[in-house]
């Protein structure tokens, strides 16, 4: 390939990336994320059990809201972390939101193969991700007693990140 080529093929490239950069920042610019303050927005969906589930409904110390999806090797990575938390806490309501379009049988057999000891909520249709400003899984919220957002962490968590976050919640 000729040089004059070679360099017209990275200029063109060079300025597709460019575009693409610039539409990614002002995508993420002007698409709310989660909230970080304030009541948490309403959470209604089935357990993987069919049961229903109103997080408004529940009265605990404190709640950690996971969304993820089996897919997600991050998500995979912290339910272990998630896991011993729950267990640690029992003062504190736990829950997995899956984004999984799985039928609820086929996530419940996933979440026991995957070692979730924590409820499971199933959020197919990604409504709950959505009110709750979820564009990354996995993503993790701590909420008060009175169901306020304490904390908020994009991407994996880990047991220290976990106690931390519940300490604002105290």
């Amino acid at each position: 390939m000729e040089s004059s080529a070679l360099r017209s093929l990275l200029r063109d490239w060079g300025i597709a990336l460019g575009i693409t950069v610039v539409v990614v920042v002002v995508w993420q610019a002007l698409t709310p994320g989660p909230p970080t303050e304030g009541v948490a927005p309403q959470l209604t969906a089935p357990r993987v059990d069919g049961s229903d589930f109103d997080l408004a409904a529940r009265k605990a110390d404190a709640y950690v809201i996971n969304f993820w999806a089996t897919w997600c090797e991050p998500c995979r990575r912290e339910i272990p972390a998630i896991s011993r938390f729950a267990k640690a806490h029992p003062e504190v309501e736990v829950y997995g939101v899956s984004v999984d379009e799985l039928a609820p049988i086929q996530l419940e057999a996933a979440a026991l193969r995957l070692g979730i000891r924590y409820p499971v909520l199933h959020d197919a249709r990604r409504d709950s991700a959505n009110a709750w400003g979820v564009t990354t899984y996995p993503t993790t919220f701590v909420l008060d007693r009175h169901r306020e957002v304490v904390a908020v962490r994009r991407g994996s968590i880990d047991d220290a990140a976990l106690e931390e976050m519940l300490a604002k919640a105290r």
